[in-house]
């Protein structure tokens, strides 16, 4: 009920702005206003279980019109100001640093984290649409493109694709690839070096991505080797990335966890 699910809010009111957060007893006019947490729980409800606004109107007594407006003309600019507080490449040296010293313990100096695409189903695609967006999954989907750390923070998120786009398409119009592929930005200046058979160091410039095979060849994204036997001596090496890789892929499992199975998972 929306009475017990108020108690959950109040604990995390901080994290909302303080226009959110104010009861107002009187409106303008006089009248009693609308308590705007409310439309906080509303837009919250309708962003993670896609619970219509006429069903919100019918739990909450606030009318269907407030809830949709509130939500675009407000939450949602409120939830893009704070991705962009939340979500980020590394910006500075101590940032990037707290990124890349955990590669670099695991044997990957230079990596700056994992990139994979991940589908969302799209359950009212519109008819015109359904070519471009129906893909491997069956079904019409939008794909998106993560880049996160190992410690599974999500450092970027592209803009929605067409689920019908492979991996290849959507990376070379991802901000976050062409970070690294753009000269002069923060991430292509860095450095690194690696030890080669005899001994010897080699400084690489750059930083790279760890990938699976469904991307371009570009040398800021590093997928494990096709095929190798367990004589190969590339064969550990490329179990050791595979392992290291799945950072992005548990990532996109606790998000499906948290919102529900997979049949949830629907825009």
């Amino acid at each position: 009920s929306f009475d017990a699910c108020s108690v959950c809010l109040s604990v995390n009111l901080s994290v909302l702005p303080t226009n959110f957060r104010t009861k107002k007893m009187r409106d303008a006019s006089g009248r009693p206003a609308i308590d705007r947490r409310l439309l906080v729980l509303g837009s919250l409800r309708f962003l993670a279980w896609g619970v219509p606004f006429k069903q919100l109107e019918e739990l909450s007594q606030v009318s269907e019109y407030t809830h949709r407006c509130f939500f675009i003309d407000e939450f949602l600019l409120w939830g893009r100001r704070l991705a962009r507080d939340n979500i980020y490449l590394p910006r500075t040296r101590d940032e990037l640093a707290a990124v890349a010293n955990v590669y670099f313990k695991k044997g990957l100096p230079g990596c700056v984290g994992s990139v994979d695409c991940v589908h969302v189903q799209w359950d009212r695609c519109p008819a015109g649409f359904k070519g471009e967006c129906h893909g491997k999954a069956g079904t019409p989907t939008l794909a998106f493109e993560v880049v996160v750390a190992h410690d599974r923070r999500i450092q970027s998120v592209s803009a929605y694709n067409p689920g019908a786009q492979n991996d290849k398409t959507i990376a070379q119009n991802d901000k976050a690839i062409l970070e690294l592929r753009t000269q002069g930005t923060f991430l292509s200046k860095q450095t690194f070096e690696t030890k080669c058979q005899d001994g010897t160091k080699r400084v690489h410039h750059g930083s790279y991505y760890i990938c699976d095979g469904g991307y371009c060849q570009w040398t800021c994204l590093i997928p494990p080797f096709k095929d190798q036997t367990e004589t190969s001596e590339f064969y550990g090496w490329s179990k050791h990335v595979e392992g290291l890789r799945k950072d992005v892929e548990c990532t996109f499992d606790i998000l499906k966890k948290i919102h529900g199975s997979k049949e949830s998972n629907k825009v």
